[in-house]
């Protein structure tokens, strides 16, 4: 008797003790997980974004991205406060990371940019950076998508940003990678999987009539285009000037004596009316777009996001960094706008604990009445 009393209350202890358990479950914040979308400048929303969940108390235990996502999903993995990540875009002199190269295979070698990135990163692998993070390419020669969970974080990450067209493609372990919005521009569907309870995705893709096809917009470039632009004309010229020099193909002499005086980028630049971008990038920037916004539809159909955040921008196009303040309030006011959203997603995903909790403190129940017995 004095035996089935002991192990009675020993039966008791235990389910009590699994009940606190359980309870101290059900309180346990939910892991968050954000995807960070592709959308060039537009993805310094991300920045606000991640400072307002912060700020209440959201802070994200896992990231993914894409693109401008993969940047700014990189820096804040590797431990950047996103504070440090708005001072360093606001203050990064975006002109001198642009390498340009005969176009070959794109206009830019991305050397400059994969040499800031490494520095930020402290050029840590994925093993060893703050928060699990996944970076998203394309691989081109395949036509699959890539994801990056190791390696050098700053070289995935540059294969993920790498516009076709605009970038020189990044081979790793024999593929060619390029940007990650090509195959999934919102990349949501490791997060569950990283161990994230709630999915935040980012969303920056945009109304293509209002930002391509408007005649008004078309004119009006912000200054770092036109900086864009004038380095472009300059860095293609200069490249231009040194084939001919080294004879790399074959110019009449009479020709090249008339060509000298006129192979000025000012001269150049003085017939380029206007204040539009090339037009090939334009053509392949709107291309990019208008693929990511399918996309982006169909990414946002996953089952598993629970939260969207999707800022609002006033006339802002691809490379107008100037306008950087302008994209991160747009992500503060968006991130503000969506706490509702997430707190209403924790008291869900709260009440599912509680509901799993208590199934199992009546199997708990049912175990010790038929062990007493």
């Amino acid at each position: 008797m004095f035996r089935k009393l002991i192990e009675g209350e020993t039966e008791i202890t235990k389910y009590k003790n699994e009940q606190n358990k359980s309870i101290v479950m059900a309180r346990k914040k939910p892991k968050i997980g954000i995807a960070l979308g592709a959308g060039a400048v537009r993805g310094m929303a991300h920045i606000g974004i991640l400072k307002v969940l912060e700020e209440n108390g959201f802070e994200p235990d896992y990231v993914t991205g894409t693109s401008i996502g993969a940047i700014i999903g990189a820096f804040y993995a590797s431990g950047r406060s996103p504070e440090w990540i708005e001072r360093f875009v606001l203050y990064t002199r975006w002109k001198e990371l642009l390498d340009f190269t005969i176009p070959n295979r794109g206009f830019l070698e991305g050397r400059s940019i994969e040499a800031s990135l490494q520095r930020v990163t402290r050029h840590r692998s994925f093993d060893d950076i703050e928060k699990p993070l996944r970076v998203v390419a394309t691989d081109i020669t395949n036509n699959e998508k890539v994801v990056f969970k190791e390696g050098n974080v700053a070289k995935a990450t540059r294969a993920s940003m790498s516009i076709p067209g605009v970038f020189d493609p990044v081979e790793i372990h024999g593929k060619k990678l390029v940007d990650g919005a090509m195959v999934d521009p919102i990349p949501t569907e490791d997060l569950k999987e990283m161990g994230a309870d709630i999915v935040i995705a980012v969303d920056l893709s945009i109304n293509i009539h209002e930002y391509y096809m408007s005649k008004k917009d078309v004119k009006e470039q912000g200054g770092f285009t036109e900086v864009l632009k004038e380095k472009l004309v300059t860095e293609e010229i200069r490249h231009l000037k040194t084939s001919i020099k080294k004879r790399k193909f074959w110019v009449p002499r009479f020709l090249l004596f008339l060509l000298s005086p006129l192979l000025k980028p000012k001269k150049i630049l003085r017939f380029m009316t206007g204040k539009q971008m090339p037009e090939i990038i334009q053509i392949l920037l709107q291309a990019q777009d208008m693929l990511g916004n399918q996309l982006s539809k169909e990414k946002l159909k996953n089952q598993d996001i629970d939260v969207v955040i999707k800022p609002k921008f006033k006339g802002v196009k691809w490379a107008e960094f100037d306008k950087t303040n302008h994209c991160i309030q747009a992500g503060e006011i968006a991130a503000l706008r969506a706490l509702p959203d997430i707190k209403k997603a924790i008291r869900k995903f709260n009440r599912g604990k509680k509901a799993s909790s208590g199934s199992k403190r009546k199997k708990g129940k049912l175990k010790s009445k038929r062990k007493n017995k």
